[in-house]
């Protein structure tokens, strides 16, 4: 065990002379802090934004949207600007900005680019939303709709003729007659398909401290790294070679455990430490058995690729495929970064 402590401090102060060291530190602050500015979502968000820009009718249709029983519900923004930003940073799904002069282009029934619709990638229910938003335009719409059809149709317009269909318009639109629903309640499994078990900042630490040590191992199947530990015995060869691996991820270790520990979804320093520890002991093995299946640097490379992107598939770093395929759930605590974080919940 001295020996082991001998070895591991001598890599350490190796490692910390070598600029590549550094140069690891400093992209894994850099994507860390990326990640932190990322906002994803939240999967339950169900408010979408509206900026009505002064007009009447876009009043109308938020109060139309407001009063309407819907799963969704609509906040106002007094300026397109200020709706914008509401949807980059997740606070509403979507949003929906009317032009000023909306009344006029109704009236006209030119309605090319009087409605913008607003939204990011990671927007998921913005087309049901703008279903649920296009049903209260039409809603109030439809009057003038009517009232513009009416020369065209039949030649000329009438009093009576036109408040006879307003009339049936707004009969239909309350009394239900054209759209009927009926709720059936069945049993069914509680299943919840959401992203709130992904862990996007700690994911791609742990990716990237499984990288280093890849790096580090790499560096040893370069000609003549391989001399030291092919002078000593079969045991302590395995003991040196694990020792190299770790100590030269450490230092990427111990900065990836602080972004977690002040990341906004840490679960408690001693937690995140004890996960840590694991996860630096099952990387070690997984990458000194590449190491011991490959014997050239290009092999290792091949390897360790393939391993990375395994991980990120079938880990919650920004997806969660097991909630496609349920064996996924399991199979993933095969993967150093799977069992990282399982064990941190």
């Amino acid at each position: 065990m001295q020996k082991i402590l001998i070895w591991y401090q001598l890599f350490l102060k190796r490692y910390a002379k070598k600029r590549s060291t550094w140069i690891q530190l400093a992209v894994l602050a850099l994507l860390a802090g990326s990640m932190f500015a990322i906002h994803l979502p939240d999967g339950t968000n169900m408010t979408a934004g509206l900026c009505t820009s002064g007009s009447l009718a876009g009043g109308q249709i938020l109060a139309q949207l407001k009063n309407s029983q819907s799963a969704f519900s609509f906040v106002e923004y007094e300026s397109a600007e200020q709706l914008e930003t509401a949807v980059k940073n997740g606070t509403v799904e979507c949003g929906f900005w009317v032009e000023p002069d909306l009344e006029e282009r109704m009236s006209d029934g030119k309605l090319d680019g009087s409605i913008h619709y607003l939204c990011t990638p990671m927007t998921s229910k913005g087309e049901v939303m703008k279903e649920t938003f296009y049903a209260a335009f039409f809603k109030v719409y439809s009057d003038e709709l009517l009232k513009s059809k009416e020369e065209p149709f039949f030649g000329e317009k009438s009093k009576t003729c036109e408040q006879e269909w307003l009339e049936q318009n707004h009969k239909r639109q309350e009394d239900g007659s054209v759209f009927q629903v009926q709720y059936l309640t069945v049993e069914s499994e509680n299943q919840k398909h959401t992203d709130t078990n992904v862990y996007p900042v700690q994911g791609t630490i742990a990716i990237l401290v499984l990288l280093t040590l890849f790096l580090g191992r790499g560096r040893r199947l370069e000609a003549g790294g391989m001399a030291v530990e092919n002078a000593l015995p079969k045991t302590e060869r395995i003991r040196y070679e694990c020792t190299d691996i770790l100590a030269s991820g450490t230092y990427s270790m111990i900065a990836g455990l602080l972004l977690v520990i002040v990341s906004p979804r840490s679960h408690g320093v001693w937690q995140e430490i004890t996960a840590m520890l694991v996860f630096a002991v099952f990387a070690v093995i997984w990458v000194w058995l590449l190491g011991k299946t490959v014997h050239h640097v290009e092999g290792l490379i091949s390897g360790a690729f393939c391993i990375l992107v395994i991980n990120v598939l079938i880990c919650p770093v920004y997806f969660d495929l097991s909630n496609y395929i349920p064996a996924v759930k399991y199979i993933k605590y095969i993967s150093p970064v799977g069992l990282y974080l399982g064990i941190r919940g």
